[in-house]
């Protein structure tokens, strides 16, 4: 089956899922758009595609509809969302760097505080998650260990990764 013809049914079929629902929402890389948009999007562009129904729609989007959205993230949106995650992560590492009430997790690993300036030299293009937690949410996770801020940070290949020797 060629390139082509897969993507055709590909986007047949989505769009067949879409006219199932009544008033289905679809974004695309965070900005409400049409079907047409959606099916003129080339497989390969697309970095991930998430639908969701009802109840399970995400907070931010639920005024938008109350039956399912269709959330698709590009590669090209992807990357640029990557580089600015890797700015504000060394600018919370710069803030953070002697600061007691931060706790770094790198790859599952608590960083110690002499390390953290290492997070400086992570390559954007390996970052795979970056998030800032409060003490509330990281508190399930990381238990008495929480601070007042909790940056968690995974890459793709933590195994090689020299940032934690």
């Amino acid at each position: 089956m060629t390139h082509n013809l897969k993507l055709l049914i590909y986007s047949l079929m989505v769009f067949f899922l879409l006219s199932c629902y009544d008033k289905s929402v679809i974004v695309i890389d965070e900005k409400v758009s049409s079907e047409l948009d959606f099916l003129s999007l080339n497989q390969d562009q697309i970095h991930s595609e998430h639908r969701f129904f009802r109840e399970f729609i995400p907070a931010k989007y639920a005024n938008l509809t109350k039956n399912s959205i269709l959330i698709i993230e590009t590669k090209a949106y992807h990357e640029k969302k990557q580089k600015s995650n890797l700015s504000l992560l060394k600018q919370k590492i710069s803030e953070y760097e002697h600061s007691q009430d931060k706790l770094f997790i790198y790859n599952g690993i608590e960083v110690p505080s002499e390390k953290i300036k290492n997070l400086k030299n992570i390559n954007f293009s390996d970052l795979e998650v970056l998030e800032i937690l409060n003490r509330k949410n990281a508190q399930a996770i990381y238990g008495h260990k929480t601070q007042k801020e909790n940056i968690i940070i995974n890459t793709k290949n933590p195994v090689k990764d020299s940032i934690l020797p």
